[in-house]
C-alpha cells in the first residue's frame, strides 16, 4: 500500500487530529495570555498615571472606556538615537509616588534596563537636538459591566473631562496590564454609579 492509498484511507483521522491540533493550539494560546495578564496582576509592581480624560466605550470595540493617558515629554541629556527617532523606550518608575500620588519616571533607555525599579516598554519620539523624549503609552482600554456600559450609554458625560482620575497599571518584566481606574478616592465603577444615583 503506497502513501496515497495510506493517506485516502486514514483521510478522516488525519483531519481530525489536525483540527484537535488546531483547537488545541487555539486553546493553549487563550491560555497562556490568560496566566501572563494574571501573573502581571498578582507579581507585577504599581504604576500609578495621569488620565487626561475618559471617552464613552466605542460599541465597535465593545464594553470598554477608551482611556486617555497622560503622555509626558521627559528630558534626558543621553543620547538615545543619533537622530531623531520614534521607536520603543524602557521607561524606568521611582519607587516613591509624588505629592499628588503618582508615579515619577526616573529614567529613559533604549535597552532593556537592568534595574530593581518598576520599568516599562512604551513607544516614543526622540528629538536629540532637544534632549526631549515623547512617550505614548498603549493603555488605552479598560472593560465596563454591562450595568455600567448601560449607564454610560444613557449619560456618555458621565465620563468625559475628569481632572482626577488616575489609572493604577501593574507592570513586569517591561510589560503591564491595567488593575484599577480611580476618579479621586472612588473607583471607576463606584464614580458612575454614584453619579448615576445623583441623576
Amino acid at each position: 500500500m503506497n502513501a496515497l492509498e495510506l493517506l485516502r484511507k486514514y483521510q478522516t483521522k488525519i483531519l481530525l487530529a489536525a483540527l484537535g491540533a488546531v483547537v488545541f493550539f487555539q486553546l493553549f494560546a487563550c491560555a497562556f495570555q490568560i496566566v501572563k495578564y494574571e501573573r502581571r496582576l498578582s507579581d507585577g509592581r504599581r504604576v500609578i498615571l495621569l488620565m487626561q480624560t475618559y471617552d464613552p466605550y466605542d460599541a465597535f470595540r465593545g464594553r470598554y472606556a477608551t482611556l486617555r493617558i497622560e503622555s509626558p515629554a521627559f528630558s534626558t541629556n543621553k543620547k538615545l538615537c543619533k537622530e531623531s527617532c520614534a521607536r520603543s523606550f524602557f521607561v524606568t518608575y521611582k519607587a516613591e509616588l509624588n505629592d499628588r500620588n503618582l508615579s515619577v519616571i526616573d529614567d529613559v533607555f533604549i535597552d532593556k534596563p537592568d534595574t530593581d525599579l518598576a520599568y516599562l516598554e512604551l513607544q516614543g519620539n526622540y528629538d536629540p537636538q532637544r534632549g526631549v523624549v515623547w512617550l505614548t503609552y498603549n493603555f488605552d482600554r479598560f472593560y465596563l459591566q454591562e450595568d455600567i456600559a448601560k449607564a454610560v450609554d444613557r449619560n456618555a458625560g458621565l465620563l468625559t473631562g475628569n481632572n482626577n482620575a488616575r489609572v493604577i497599571i501593574r507592570v513586569l518584566n517591561g510589560k503591564g496590564v491595567i488593575e484599577e481606574v480611580m476618579v479621586g478616592n472612588q473607583t471607576l465603577i463606584e464614580y458612575i454609579r454614584e453619579q448615576e444615583e445623583d441623576l
